[in-house]
């Protein structure tokens, strides 16, 4: 079983925000990494407590979009 992990980057709140709905889990921490720390730590207990499959692997699909001026 794998369940994908979308992470993108928050301008409004300053950090990188973790969320899968399917879980249902959603972190926010200040680097990528402490992201991943998070997820990876917690996700074997939610998917436990709402007897969900048990993972195998975690997905993380990340994205930030940065504005170019000329």
């Amino acid at each position: 079983m794998e369940y994908k992990i979308y992470i993108s980057w928050d301008d409004e709140a300053g950090c990188w925000v973790g969320y899968n709905d399917d879980i249902p889990l959603a972190f926010d921490a200040e680097t990528m990494e402490e992201l991943m720390k998070k997820i990876r730590d917690a996700a074997p207990e939610i998917i436990e407590l709402n007897h969900l499959p048990q993972a195998k692997i975690l997905h993380f699909i990340a994205e930030k979009q940065e504005e170019v001026f000329a």
